[in-house]
């Protein structure tokens, strides 16, 4: 359904206009027409851009795709280092690109209300014959930056992938706790054509001061695939024809059937590089086990300290958070999350 300019112009000034009064300050010309002047070119797009996707870190840091025709316009709010995702061109934000977006996402100032009400008291329709609308650059200081990256034709599954594209590249530098070689791989997650990937978890975490939420992110990735090794064979000995996950989610619908968490994880370590389960004990600071099997021993491990991470126990307390290497093992994390997709995926 095409969007009614009037409409979402109205909104936006009618928050702004709020948003001061909340404030204790009065907007003269509050309830006045008002709107963010756009191009004619630029209108076709304000009217039938679908809003695809969107997410939110805070109240000032939001991802959100709008598609058209056949461009996909994926835009940051208030992330200020980020690069355009390989394949994507940066575009200037425009009048309507801004106007959907505040429309849509109900974006809430950043400023003080005295600020938006020296803007937003400029000019209106009621007061001046000449006027055709707010300049977008003066509105747009109101708010969180923007930014827009575009490209055609990109998948609707794709969207996530791209978003945390995105995330990775504003998480790069000196405020962040993860190093070049953890974005690096964490990067490669996305190179492959693994599209199960749950990147919406791993979105949020990239932007947590804890460490521990990223180990857990990759963690809840394997959780994803904890059927796969039960369906797997439910299918094999009936002949089903549904794919493994479709199968575990009939069993968790109609039996309410959940996998055991330890085994299954242990199961599918057997796709992971020795290389990679040795680097979570060197993480850690522990010796590698001398063990038959070390995919089950590590497989043991990382669920033990899932387990300390997320429930309380006063044992739990012995894990002394400064003496892991963070960056060490989420990167060996992620490595074992590429081969145990592939791996899973590629039957």
């Amino acid at each position: 359904m095409p969007r009614n300019m009037i409409s979402a112009n109205h909104a936006i000034f009618a928050a702004l206009d709020a948003y001061c009064v909340n404030r204790g300050v009065a907007v003269a010309n509050a309830g006045t027409a008002r709107w963010i002047a756009t191009e004619p070119t630029d209108r076709k797009l304000l009217k039938e851009g679908h809003l695809n996707s969107w997410t939110s870190f805070s109240i000032s840091r939001r991802l959100a795709r709008i598609d058209h025709d056949n461009r996909s316009l994926f835009c940051t709010v208030g992330l200020t280092n980020v690069a355009a995702p390989p394949g994507f061109s940066e575009i200037d934000l425009n009048g309507a690109i801004l106007t959907l977006l505040l429309y849509e996402l109900s974006q809430q100032s950043i400023v003080s209300p005295l600020q938006v009400k020296n803007i937003v008291e400029v000019s209106d329709k009621a007061s001046d014959p000449t006027y055709a609308g707010h300049d977008f650059d003066s509105i747009g200081s109101l708010f969180p930056i923007v930014k827009v990256y575009e490209k055609l034709d990109v998948a609707s599954e794709e969207t996530w992938k791209v978003f945390f594209l995105l995330c990775l590249s504003e998480n790069r530098g000196a405020h962040s706790w993860m190093n070049d070689h953890l974005n690096n791989v964490l990067e490669s997650l996305c190179v492959l054509d693994i599209a199960n990937i749950p990147f919406d978890t791993l979105c949020r975490s990239v932007f947590d001061s804890d460490p521990a939420a990223l180990f857990l992110a990759l963690y809840r990735c394997m959780e994803a695939v904890y059927a796969y090794s039960s369906a797997s064979s439910l299918k094999a000995r009936l002949s089903a024809p549904q794919s493994w996950s479709e199968i575990a989610a009939i069993l968790e619908d109609e039996l309410n059937w959940h996998p055991r968490e330890e085994s299954s994880l242990t199961d599918l370590m057997q796709y992971a590089l020795e290389i990679d389960l040795t680097r979570v004990y060197e993480a850690l600071g522990e010796e590698v086990p001398e063990t038959p099997s070390l995919a089950q021993s590590a497989g043991r491990r990382i669920y033990r300290l899932r387990n300390i991470l997320v429930h309380y126990r006063p044992t739990n307390s012995r894990l002394d958070y400064s003496k892991v290497d963070w960056n060490k093992l989420c990167a060996a994390m992620a490595s074992v999350v590429c081969d145990m997709y592939v791996g899973v995926f590629a039957n």
